[in-house]
């Protein structure tokens, strides 16, 4: 009963991050609206309700996406740690945020933005500051480094940091 109450809030809470990040990527709540009710009724959504770490994760993912877009990298950062926490492959979680790290580096018809020398643009002028970048890519490393700490904890259980990846395999 505990387990799925947590998951229901869970996803209740993902649903909730889910709307913020529509509306401020797409625009428009009608929109966000949508992409909410599509993955509220998703037939595999029923996974969202049951004591697995569907919902936990997906809270946790768009969690987030959700404060690395608005620049938040510590709270970004948190997220992105326990998703690597809460399943291994959460580490993959690391590239797209780090794509999204250096993105603002990238030249201006990459992004499809403005360019680089642009005053809207977050490296205008030219100057890209390290410290920034910084900050970017170990947010974006955090999923990688929650799944280390996972398997450090295994390894000090098991003797074998891996042996989560024997479970998955049996």
């Amino acid at each position: 009963m505990g387990g799925a109450l947590v998951s229901l809030l869970a996803f209740a809470g993902a649903l909730v991050y889910l709307f913020r990040f529509t509306r401020e990527v797409l625009g428009g709540d009608r929109v966000a609206q949508t992409a909410t009710w599509l993955l509220a009724t998703y037939p595999f959504a029923l996974w969202y309700g049951v004591p697995y770490t569907e919902s936990l994760f997906l809270l946790e993912a768009v969690g987030a996406f959700y404060h690395f877009r608005r620049d938040e990298y510590a709270k970004a950062g948190a997220w992105g740690l326990l998703v690597g926490l809460t399943r291994p492959n959460g580490c993959f979680l690391s590239i797209p945020l780090a794509v999204m790290a250096v993105a603002p580096w990238f030249p201006g018809w990459l992004r499809g933005g403005p360019p680089a020398e642009s005053p809207d643009s977050p490296v205008s002028g030219g100057h890209r500051p390290a410290a920034a970048l910084a900050h970017r890519l170990a947010a974006a490393a955090l999923p990688g480094v929650g799944v280390l700490l996972y398997s450090a904890y295994v390894w000090q259980l098991t003797g074998n940091p891996l042996s989560w990846a024997e479970g998955h395999v049996a």
